[in-house]
């Protein structure tokens, strides 16, 4: 049983392009993201395929640099995340969906960062970044004859800092 205390294992990949623009002041960035994983069809009373290929949700950031001198750089821009990947289903081996969850949830995530470098031998970096989930993921469960929506999942909003010196 795939799903028991050993857990699946999951192999992530993100290729992804940027692409300047204004005379390098801006930019655009597109990440596509896939595992070899868990299939996102789960059957909840026989086996389900551990080996699948699996597509994510694509981000798309717009960045601008909005400040640059000798020592300090600053910029700040929006991820948008977009629900492209599958939704997940919990089926029965004879076919009988009981759940279904929806992937519809978009992701605003505006950041700004920093980079400061007073000389050639000390540096200091971060950023700080939300992550606001828009609208949720609709929830439908089985009433023993059809789905019926159950309600919506919605994600935290998360806030992340980071701070990184070297000398």
């Amino acid at each position: 049983m795939p799903l028991a205390a050993g857990g699946v294992n999951v192999n992530r990949f993100t290729p992804e392009f940027e692409k300047t623009f204004f005379g390098d002041m801006m930019s655009i960035e597109m990440r596509f993201p896939f595992a070899a994983t868990l299939d996102s069809s789960i059957t909840s009373d026989g086996v389900t395929n551990t080996d699948e290929l699996e597509c994510g949700n694509v981000t798309v950031a717009l960045k601008a640099l909005l400040y640059s001198d000798r020592g300090l750089t600053i910029s700040a821009g929006l991820a948008v995340d977009l629900p492209t990947a599958d939704d997940v289903n919990v089926n029965t081996a004879s076919g009988v969906k009981l759940i279904e969850v929806k992937n519809d949830a978009i992701h605003l995530l505006p950041f700004i960062g920093a980079l400061f470098v007073p000389d050639d031998r000390f540096f200091s970096q971060g950023f700080i970044q939300a992550d606001f989930d828009t609208n949720g993921n609709n929830v439908l469960i089985t009433d023993g004859t059809q789905l019926r929506r159950a309600g919506t999942a919605n994600d935290s909003t998360f806030l992340f800092f980071d701070v990184g010196i070297g000398y």
